[in-house]
């Protein structure tokens, strides 16, 4: 009987308007997966624990972490069974990739349990497989860390990495919006877009990149503020709670005039991931921050609808990815 344990850190997807090609891997929270292998039966049996065990679906036809294992042991031609423990610790259907880090533990650690050496990229293909339409954005982060950007050709993705400047800070806020499940959201996602939203979404991902790379947070930021087509269809769709696209947009464009703070959300929501250059945003008395007001205000708003802020997480980016802890 082998087994082995890595440590996930949860992710934000899309970053604006770069739905399926942008994700950023987040320090808190993060979740822990266990591969115990068993020679003597192929059954998966899924253990979910942690804070938000009871949310992590039992079912391993269902699960991600039980999915990603039996594709990999699919691809190996192995003949055995596990039993996956997943300290769950990152809030379920929120949009902080608690799906795409589970498949990748298990992949991580199955792999290890078996002593077969697998190329990072190989985890995010194989842990990305399983997840709704194949999207690898949040896997490629639970798995590299970082920063990355996802080129998706006909026969082949590419998954190109960079660590994310030391100054960028990062806020989570988790309501209590209930938005159903990724699916569905991506149901919202339109069919056609205009050449002016085209155009602009093109312009936004090409500075949010170059910014990236070259560390001009304030240029990032007002990258990634606004996206005129995937985010608007949701907000309009009520995906994101009681907003319309234009009370979040007017909210996205006083954050970034106030403050200097750009407010995206997390995948496909419903969080809200703030995001600040440290350097300005932590100036002044605890508090009196320009990133605790906006943090503020965006509460406020939430509580103005009738929604409830559940959890904040202040954090930052995670360069290093999945790491073994077993």
């Amino acid at each position: 009987m082998r087994r082995a344990a890595c440590r996930v850190p949860s992710s934000s997807a899309n970053l604006g308007p770069g739905y399926d090609v942008f994700s950023v891997a987040l320090a808190d929270p993060a979740l822990e997966v266990q591969v115990e292998l068993t020679d003597s039966t192929t059954n998966v049996e899924v253990e979910p624990l942690g804070r938000y065990g009871d949310r992590v679906n039992r079912n391993p036809e269902r699960n991600s972490a039980a999915r990603a294992f039996v594709e990999l042991r699919r691809r190996l031609g192995a003949d055995l069974g596990a039993k996956i423990r997943i300290l769950a610790n990152i809030p379920v259907g929120k949009g902080l990739g608690s799906s795409a880090a589970e498949a990748v533990g298990a992949v991580l650690s199955a792999s290890r349990a078996l002593g077969v050496e697998l190329e990072r990229v190989e985890v995010v293909r194989l842990a990305a497989s399983v997840e709704p339409g194949g999207h690898a954005d949040n896997a490629a982060a639970a798995a590299l860390g970082g920063f990355n950007v996802i080129l998706q050709e006909e026969s082949e993705t590419t998954f190109l990495n960079f660590r994310a400047p030391e100054d960028l800070g990062l806020v989570v806020l988790v309501p209590d919006i209930e938005k159903g499940s990724t699916e569905l959201a991506r149901a919202y996602v339109p069919k056609q877009v205009t050449m002016a939203e085209h155009v602009e979404v093109a312009s936004r991902v090409a500075a949010a990149c170059a910014s990236m790379l070259s560390g001009d947070l304030r240029t990032l930021l007002r990258a990634i503020s606004i996206d005129p087509i995937v985010e608007r269809s949701r907000a309009d769709g009520g995906v994101y709670g009681n907003y319309t696209w234009n009370e979040l947009r007017e909210e996205k464009l006083r954050l970034l005039k106030s403050y200097g703070v750009a407010l995206t959300i997390s995948g496909a929501g419903p969080s809200r991931l703030l995001l600040y250059d440290r350097s300005f945003g932590c100036r002044g008395e605890e508090g009196e921050r320009p990133i605790d007001l906006a943090v503020n205000e965006v509460i406020a708003s939430f509580e103005r609808r009738g929604h409830r802020v559940l959890e904040v997480y202040w954090t930052r980016p995670d360069n290093f990815g999945a790491v073994q802890t077993s």
